[in-house]
């Protein structure tokens, strides 16, 4: 609504995603966000027909190069929670479609901790996948449609992520950062000890502390 389809932060892979309205429309066409994640938990708020032949979609998380993805998938009259390492050990498992979710905007929602996942469909659980396909590699957020069928993606949220690093895309773009580039401290202590009548020792301990810190802003 704010951006329209912004390709200074996410990739068509195939297709021609088109704005209708405040909704994105993903037909025959694939798209990917440039930032890598590291664990994250997203919803996307997405309107769909019912899996029936010839259906094909997926969206979730995915490291294209890698093969590594933790996603929902509608094959034909299918909806699957997807799950893969990478390294070919992956996993799949079925989930029943419910009529309320049909031509209706519905949150399909991944969360993904730490060798773990959770797939929620409407705010309940549907299955969760805690085996070795659940990758620990970063991963980006993707959409993908190649069904006849208009797939509308209203937004997608994403909170608790681990790790975030947005990669520059092929649009102008630049950013700063803020870093705390050295912290220096320089302590300088003076002492005396003078001996009393009776034989006892009295110290006197003078410390001063100076702090020198430098933030320096880094354009990439």
């Amino acid at each position: 609504m704010r951006e329209g389809y912004d390709s200074s932060s996410w990739r068509t892979l195939s297709g021609e995603p088109v704005i209708i309205g405040t909704r994105l429309k993903v037909n025959k066409g694939s798209i990917i966000h440039y930032a890598d994640i590291f664990r994250g938990d997203a919803i996307f708020n997405i309107n769909v027909p019912a899996p029936v032949l010839g259906a094909d979609r997926k969206f979730g998380f995915l490291q294209y190069n890698k093969n590594c993805y933790l996603y929902f998938k509608i094959l034909n009259d299918e909806l699957t929670a997807e799950t893969s390492d990478g390294n070919g050990t992956t996993n799949s498992i079925s989930i029943e479609w419910q009529t309320a979710w049909t031509n209706t905007a519905t949150e399909f929602r991944v969360k993904w901790e730490a060798g773990f996942v959770s797939f929620f469909v409407g705010g309940v659980l549907q299955t969760q996948i805690s085996d070795a396909s659940v990758t620990g590699r970063a991963m980006s957020l993707y959409v993908a449609d190649n069904s006849g069928d208009d797939l509308l993606l209203s937004y997608i949220d994403v909170q608790g992520i681990q790790g975030y690093r947005m990669s520059e895309s092929n649009e102008d773009s630049s950013f700063g950062i803020e870093i705390l580039e050295g912290d220096s401290i320089s302590i300088s202590e003076s002492v005396t000890i003078f001996q009393t009548t009776l034989g006892d020792v009295s110290v006197s301990d003078d410390i001063s502390i100076s702090e020198d810190v430098t933030i320096n802003l880094i354009t990439p």
